[in-house]
């Protein structure tokens, strides 16, 4: 493997997990808070030290930075990794919140590849909003139901996309946040000028 120490597989394996993490807490001490710059190393440092919880921290980080660069394919391949190690870690709320905000930052890579038809952006905006709910995450809620809202209007017919619309105007409606009612209001009329109901 490229950029490995030859010694490496001779090493032992518990002896390789230990070396792992402790060069993962060095470099993360050494960098602080700009660590973002080498995110992805410290990521595959404490995933191959066994800490799973650190990995995901750093791949989230990781395709927090691959979004605001553009680079989709990068930051998509940080999220989905970051939600297979999710699977190692004990079932709990913490560990739920973590997944439906992993799968809300997926939504905007996967988009960007495949664009708002793509049956992979239903299925991760329709995990996250069931994620929210257990939750009771509103704000989440909303984003991830906004997501399925555009995803219906390209690939399914009018009356399901107006539907959804419906229900993001309530939810809108219910916080009375102006942002979420402008959002709600645009998905909505969107949706009745498909619908031909130009009255409404």
């Amino acid at each position: 493997e490229p950029g490995v120490d030859p010694g490496h597989d001779r090493t032992q394996p518990g002896r390789r997990v230990e070396l792992h993490r402790c060069i993962g807490e060095r470099l993360a001490q050494g960098y602080g808070d700009p660590a973002d710059e080498i995110a992805t190393q410290l990521a595959m440092h404490f995933e191959r030290g066994q800490d799973a919880s650190r990995a995901v921290f750093y791949l989230q980080r990781a395709g927090e930075t691959a979004v605001r660069r553009h680079a989709s394919i990068e930051a998509a391949a940080h999220f989905e990794r970051a939600l297979d190690l999710i699977r190692s870690m004990p079932p709990n709320r913490s560990r739920d919140t973590l997944e439906g905000s992993l799968r809300l930052a997926l939504s905007a890579p996967l988009i960007a590849i495949h664009g708002f038809g793509s049956t992979r952006v239903e299925a991760c905006a329709t995990a996250a909003r069931t994620l929210c709910d257990s939750l009771g995450d509103l704000h989440g809620r909303f984003a991830a139901q906004r997501v399925i809202w555009n995803h219906s209007l390209m690939r399914h017919t009018v009356p399901t996309a107006l539907c959804h619309a419906r229900e993001l105007m309530a939810e809108a409606e219910s916080s009375q946040e102006p942002a979420k009612l402008a959002l709600a209001h645009r998905a909505l009329g969107c949706s009745l000028i498909c619908a031909g109901k130009l009255d409404d």
